[in-house]
């Protein structure tokens, strides 16, 4: 069975605390710089077959709900089809973003 992990990230460090049954214990700290980064890297490379949750309180963080007003047939469809097409383009700008930190 996978070692289970939960990564608690804050705008000043990373956390890793090893998950068994109902305890968690601090296995790592990562700050939150270029130096972190890098160390957190190399932390996760040695975890390969780790299950791991990810819990991050960071300031500007945001939850969004949408809800689809009562439509049916193409209507609907094109309401999700809009919705799924915004959240795309943002995930591609967060894609760069990371790849463009990670180098």
């Amino acid at each position: 069975m996978s070692a289970k992990h939960l990564l608690y990230f804050t705008a000043t460090d990373h956390y890793v605390y090893r998950w068994s049954r109902r305890a968690l214990a601090l296995e790592a700290r990562f700050t939150a710089d270029d130096a972190g980064a890098l160390e957190f890297r190399e932390y996760l490379r040695g975890k390969r077959r780790a299950l791991f949750y990810l819990v991050a309180d960071l300031a500007g963080e945001d939850f969004h709900e949408d809800q689809i007003p009562y439509l049916r047939g193409g209507d609907r469809q094109a309401v999700i089809d809009v919705g799924t097409g915004f959240l795309q383009a943002h995930a591609g700008k967060l894609a760069l973003e990371t790849d463009a930190i990670s180098k």
